[in-house]
């Protein structure tokens, strides 16, 4: 009994002594990064890295990407966003369960920050965005931590979303994968606007039968762009190769984002067959699992367009159906007014007697 006593305590004081030696070792390694510019950092259990890039004023959201070139990791990597008002994170490799089983690892990852003064930007008119205003300063500082005692490296990139924002009878291109989200948003125009109208029809086509899911959410952060938590926000559709949705402003008055996400397997959209070879099933690294989303918003008819619509049909049918009455009338008069005047009807012409009597030789 003493003997496992003393063990306990040696084990214990060790474990002490070893978190010292840690703490004493660990260091966390600040740099001022610039955006649109690529940072590799490496890291490792000792080790942890802050980026912290200079404050904007634009009112475009940033896209943060992290990828790595390793195919190995011991431990994930942490990757931990900081703005004003939220706090976005997540691991990479990025990992994704399939409804068939198995896992899908994906070390290529990007998020679209949702901008800190969102709730500002869905208030304003749309002819009031290029407007430069300090109300749209936004700070953001990415810290990326690991367990590992391998050393591991990470590229990190930030960069405007210059496309965030969308208007009707547009065609946009998106590329979006399992590990890359996209989201837009689209507010409706004034009723004075020509192009205006109470509800709009969101349409999207893909070339590939890849399975994808389709978000409408209010206009408010968080954006909700995983495939776990998406149901429990807004309405989504599932799409395969083409798909569309109907939005009326009185559900978003202040306008909506349109959330792409991409299944790690076509399971969402087919119980039976994968897009992932099943050679390839169970833990495996995807680095490019990419579809090309084109989708168009396109206004409906209004209410008064409608009637107008209805009521020119149903005048075109009357005319068609007095043209017609009246051409019946019309035939019928004047085949009464022949026969009255002793008409009758013409003599069958046959080729009897019109034949040529044959001759004699020469």
């Amino acid at each position: 009994m003493k003997n496992a006593a003393q063990l306990l305590f040696l084990f214990v004081h060790l474990a002490f002594v070893e978190n010292i030696e840690k703490s004493a070792n660990f260091q966390t390694v600040v740099t001022q990064a610039n955006y649109t510019q690529n940072h590799k950092v490496t890291l490792d259990f000792n080790t942890e890295h802050i980026l912290i890039y200079q404050s904007t004023s634009t009112i475009n959201p940033h896209n943060v990407y992290v990828w790595s070139d390793q195919t190995f990791f011991e431990h994930p990597v942490f990757v931990v966003i900081r703005q004003q008002k939220s706090i976005t994170s997540w691991q990479i490799p990025m990992s994704l369960e399939r409804r068939a089983g198995g896992i899908l690892e994906f070390a290529s990852t990007s998020r679209i920050l949702c901008h800190n003064k969102m709730d500002v930007i869905a208030q304003l008119p749309r002819n009031e965005r290029n407007l430069s205003s300090e109300n749209f300063h936004e700070e953001i500082s990415i810290a990326v931590a690991t367990s590992s005692k391998l050393p591991t490296s990470v590229i990190i990139r930030v960069d405007e979303f210059e496309h965030f924002f969308v208007e009707e009878l547009k065609t946009y291109r998106v590329g979006a994968a399992a590990s890359h989200p996209r989201y837009f948003y689209y507010k409706f125009p004034d009723p004075s606007h020509e192009n205006y109208s109470s509800s709009v029809v969101l349409e999207l086509t893909s070339k590939d039968t890849t399975c994808m899911v389709v978000s409408i959410q209010n206009a408010s952060c968080p954006v909700e762009d995983s495939l776990k938590g998406i149901a429990f926000k807004g309405m989504f559709q599932t799409v395969q190769s083409k798909g569309g949705v109907i939005v009326k402003e009185r559900d978003y008055p202040n306008g909506f984002f349109i959330v792409i996400i991409v299944h790690g397997d076509d399971s969402g959209c087919n119980q039976v067959s994968s897009t992932i070879p099943k050679a390839s099933r169970g833990i495996s690294t995807i680095y490019n699992y990419t579809t090309i989303v084109s989708f168009q918003i396109k206004p409906t008819l209004s209410h008064s367009s409608y009637y107008i619509a209805a009521f020119s049909t149903l005048i075109g049918l009357l005319i068609i159906y007095v043209v017609f009455i009246l051409s019946t009338w019309g035939f019928y008069k004047y085949a009464n007014l022949w026969r009255k005047n002793g008409g009758t009807a013409p003599e069958d012409i046959t080729l009897e007697g019109m034949v040529p009597t044959p001759r004699g030789k020469l």
